[in-house]
């Protein structure tokens, strides 16, 4: 029977033989399930023990035996599944560092696992950040609609002012539930102002403006088009003959 090589000062050198890091590998699991069910950790460490076997055989060479182990990865993380026992029997685990894969997980004496599911953010920590759409926002939408048909004879002005209007309405109809009837009404103005300010628009690239004898300057209808009525525009603010 063959021991691991030691140093003079009687720690355990780097294993020379793929049965050494094997043997010192399951050394390392059963010491990181101590705190675990004992029938659990011998079912844990057998079946990886069987794993290893079959995989590498009696006498496996050194570099595939770092392969394989690599494979399971640390013990650490075989050992995790059990830690849960070890805390609900109120038992006190220490750290402990392993030769194999460093320091295994410690759980602080007195630890009580709360069952009770997430329900929300901590208030300790204050409110969550708001995702509600300001409530001034209808009121905006709802200003921007009554710009825009005030100033429909504007056209080109009147209809920007009513998509604003139509797209701040429906943003906060798809974020909040306050006010909603006011949003419902910008819309509903966005919506007529558009539809007049379209058809000024389509309506008004043949208006000429003429001086009477009275002194004022009213539309008058070319050929190209009708101009558009009602507009009356003071004689002594244009230039005299």
């Amino acid at each position: 029977m063959t021991t691991d090589p030691v140093t003079p000062d009687g720690g355990a050198r780097t294993p020379q033989s793929g049965a050494a890091l094997v043997a010192q590998y399951l050394d390392d699991l059963e010491r990181a399930l101590a705190d675990a069910d004992p029938a659990e950790r011998a079912e844990t460490v057998t079946a990886v023990r069987d794993h290893l076997e079959d995989a590498l055989g009696t006498r496996p060479p050194l570099d595939d035996a770092r392969d394989v182990i690599a494979g399971l990865g640390p013990v650490e993380l075989i050992a995790g599944a059990a830690t849960p026992f070890a805390a609900a029997h109120g038992s006190d685990p220490r750290a402990r560092t392993t030769a194999h894969g460093g320091p295994t997980a410690a759980a602080p004496s007195g630890t009580v696992v709360d069952p009770t599911p997430w329900t929300g953010p901590d208030p300790r920590f204050g409110p969550p950040p708001s995702t509600e759409i300001p409530p001034r926002l209808p009121g905006v939408a709802l200003g921007l609609a009554t710009l825009s048909l005030v100033t429909s004879l504007a056209w080109i002005v009147s209809w920007p002012l009513a998509i604003a209007a139509i797209v701040c309405a429906v943003v906060h109809l798809t974020r909040s539930e306050k006010r909603r009837g006011m949003a419902w009404t910008a819309i509903g103005l966005g919506v007529l102002s558009f539809a007049v300010s379209l058809v000024i628009g389509l309506f008004s690239g043949s208006t000429v403006v003429e001086e009477t004898g009275q002194g004022l300057a009213v539309p008058v209808v070319t050929g190209d088009g009708p101009a558009v009525a009602g507009l009356v525009v003071a004689g002594s603010l244009l230039p005299g003959e």
